[in-house]
């Protein structure tokens, strides 16, 4: 397990690794993966992921445009709808001709619906920062080489390492504001698809790791930076969560991962609340009725294994 555990991580892998220990053995020491779709079938309906990415899509392109025209930050409302537009026509065109998409019209209500979603996203009421230039689907950490130039303000593939833990992460921000004089910084992870929470939800039982990650990367590769601010954006609700103390999150972050490391290298990987989720990709790997039998059956045993893994499932 050596080998996966020293891999460069995501936000994805670290998630697994929190909340279903086994699953992670599975996914990454077995190679275990939900059966893959039929290639080429046309759906009725895209999933909540590819929703998401379809939003990404568009905000990535809209937000490019902006920038490319002065700025968008302070950019007037007619703008942002013309970019929008266009950044949807752009992303009709890439995903029609690379992916299988639903039939024309929940396509089209579909397309509608994002544009709709960015414009939320965009118009949200922040205060510019000073000189703000902003980056949307910033990567970091990877050495991957992407196919269209990014106008970035590192190099995407700078190692960025948990320096607690000695590990190495990856992954892409949302998006990503900048002052002028590179002292403050403001990422944002949009939340376009999901239940928007009554209030802050922390690490979210270990589900919600995006901000600390971001965080850690922007100290990492902008060292000039005095402030970052790390927030969670739910456009259709209108809400805004930022965290007030990101370096008292990251710290129990580290914490926690210290603590499944261990675990994992002493052979302690039992399921953990991830799999009993109904988004589990690997549930089909367990007994019939595993929510109704299997998984209380095993609870005990496994809160008994996990230690203070246990204070993050649980937390409220």
């Amino acid at each position: 397990m050596e080998g996966e555990l020293d891999r460069v991580h995501s936000a994805s892998s670290l998630r697994l690794l929190l909340t279903d220990p086994l699953g992670f053995v599975w996914k990454y020491a077995f190679r275990w993966d939900e059966p893959a779709d039929v290639e080429g079938e046309e759906p009725v309906l895209l999933d909540p992921l590819a929703v998401g990415d379809l939003v990404h899509n568009v905000l990535e392109k809209a937000v490019a445009i902006l920038e490319c025209m002065g700025g968008f930050a302070g950019a007037p409302r007619e703008a942002l709808e013309a970019a929008i537009s266009s950044a949807v026509d752009e992303v009709r065109l890439k995903w029609e001709s690379s992916v299988p998409v639903p039939p024309k019209v929940i396509w089209e209500k579909t397309l509608r619906k994002a544009g709709e979603l960015a414009l939320l996203a965009l118009t949200f009421d922040l205060l510019p920062l000073p000189g703000q230039r902003s980056y949307v689907e910033v990567p970091f950490g990877s050495a991957v080489s992407y196919q269209t130039p990014l106008v970035t303000p590192w190099d995407p593939a700078a190692p960025v390492l948990v320096r607690e833990l000695g590990i190495r992460v990856s992954g892409r921000i949302d998006r990503l504001d900048l002052s002028g004089d590179a002292q403050t910084a403001r990422v944002i992870d949009y939340k376009a698809v999901g239940k928007c929470p009554p209030e802050d939800p922390g690490l979210k039982n270990g589900n919600e790791l995006q901000r600390c990650l971001y965080s850690v990367a922007v100290r990492a590769l902008l060292p000039g930076i005095q402030h970052v601010d790390a927030s969670l954006l739910y456009p259709t609700e209108q809400r805004l969560f930022t965290l007030d103390q990101p370096d008292q999150f990251i710290g129990q972050l580290v914490s926690y991962l210290r603590l499944a490391y261990e675990n994992i290298r002493d052979g302690k990987a039992p399921p953990g609340i991830g799999a009993e989720s109904k988004y589990n990709k690997l549930k089909f790997a367990f007994p019939s009725n595993a929510d109704g039998i299997y998984f209380p059956s095993k609870r005990a045993a496994r809160d008994s294994t996990v230690g203070s893994l246990l204070t993050l499932w649980e937390a409220s």
